[in-house]
């Protein structure tokens, strides 16, 4: 008889030659993706998670991500708890401090009872280290090596083939994707500047869970601007577009349509194409950037933006204004919290008029041509669809 140990390397092995699986193959469910700091009071985004389940159902809360799952644990149990009615809200115990856990039986068939998961924040590699750990592989070919899917990660995503729903926050968010971000900077990124060639950075990116089958996700993107190292991590992966979903927001995912909707309030999700980008050097052109709201909607996989608010018609007219406007505000930092809504909310007052901001080393240049479409909402910021980026080193 085959040990498990045999079983495991023979399985990274046919990773490492052939490829695993698409999640393509058993796309279905609901995913709730929470760009962190999600309020108690968000009902937008904690009922889209529970109105997708039975109302005898058991959800399971997965602390695995976080340094002190027993408090983020309960935390995240009695908030959920809230907005179940007659649902059971179980804390499953499986952390890195116990992740030989994620082939116990007993564990397995705790998440096998559910028709809800809800992974809590923290750090994304501490989930993806237990339920899809990284194994060398000696002898493999260039030294090959992959992850591993545990029993438990395949528990996980039959909650999503029986048509259940996964939630998460913060890391429970970047962890979605079949590729994500570890950590870093934007300004790191787009200087090139990587864990694997740097000590001075944290930027890299990684396996994820694989739950969305198309493109990366990215959270609290705005407050931390983040846009820049998404672009990076894009170019890194080829997994585009990526979603970068803002704190007490998030975007609601039917993985059977692909039908991807905004929730909660304010400025909630950045959409990043860079299937036109022209590069050269630290230079990048032709980046598309849209800025969705609450309501809005995105097919996942086609790009294509359903806006919950009136067109509003684009100024537009062939050709841009000569000379850029200044930053947004006083600030020269176009990392800054906000600056990148400020900037596209110029940019739709004033479609001929680029926008400007500063980083360190970067002109951060927002443009509009025949392609971008902008809606307003009444007592909104406006939403902007395919606006123009260009990253520019000085």
């Amino acid at each position: 008889m085959r040990t498990l140990l045999s079983i495991v390397l023979m399985s990274v092995l046919a990773c490492a030659i052939g490829g695993c699986a698409s999640a393509d193959s058993d796309a279905r469910g609901y995913l709730v993706i929470a760009g962190g700091a999600v309020e108690e009071d968000s009902r937008e985004v904690y009922s889209a998670f529970i109105a997708r389940l039975p109302t005898d159902a058991v959800i399971g809360v997965l602390p695995t991500a976080s340094g002190v799952p027993e408090t983020s644990g309960a935390s995240a149990a009695a908030t959920l708890r809230m907005y179940a009615g007659t649902r059971d809200v179980r804390i499953i115990d499986l952390t890195t401090k116990n992740p030989q856990d994620a082939s116990n039986p007993d564990v397995v068939n705790q998440i096998d009872a559910c028709q809800g998961l809800w992974f809590t924040g923290g750090d994304q590699k501490r989930i993806v280290s237990v339920f899809r750990p990284v194994v060398s592989v000696a002898g493999g070919p260039g030294g090959a090596g992959g992850t591993v899917d545990t029993p438990a990660y395949h528990a996980a995503r039959r909650v999503l083939q029986r048509g259940g729903a996964i939630g998460g926050t913060s890391a429970g968010a970047a962890m979605m994707s079949e590729s994500m971000i570890l950590g870093g900077r934007s300004e790191d990124a787009l200087l090139g500047l990587t864990r694997e060639n740097s000590e001075e950075t944290s930027f890299s990116v990684g396996p994820g869970m694989a739950f969305l089958p198309f493109g990366m996700t990215d959270q609290h993107f705005l407050r931390r601007g983040r846009l820049g190292r998404l672009v990076v991590a894009l170019e890194m992966t080829g997994k585009g577009p990526g979603f970068g979903v803002e704190e007490n927001c998030a975007v609601g995912v039917d993985l059977t349509s692909g039908s991807m909707e905004v929730l909660g309030p304010g400025a909630a999700m950045v959409v990043v194409d860079i299937s036109g980008v022209t590069r050269d050097g630290d230079t990048r052109r032709g980046v598309r950037v849209s800025l969705l709201h609450s309501g809005d909607q995105i097919h996942g996989k086609s790009g294509t933006v359903r806006a919950a608010g009136t067109a509003v018609a684009s100024a537009y007219a062939g050709g841009t204004a000569s000379v850029a406007s200044e930053a947004v505000g006083s600030e020269n930092d176009a990392w800054s919290r906000g600056a990148v809504v400020r900037a596209l909310a110029q940019l739709a007052r004033e479609p001929q008029t680029p926008v400007v901001l500063k980083s360190p080393s970067f002109d951060v240049r927002f443009s509009s041509d025949r392609r971008t479409a902008f809606y307003s909402v009444a007592g909104g910021e406006p939403t902007v669809v395919d606006a123009l980026l260009d990253i520019v080193r000085r």
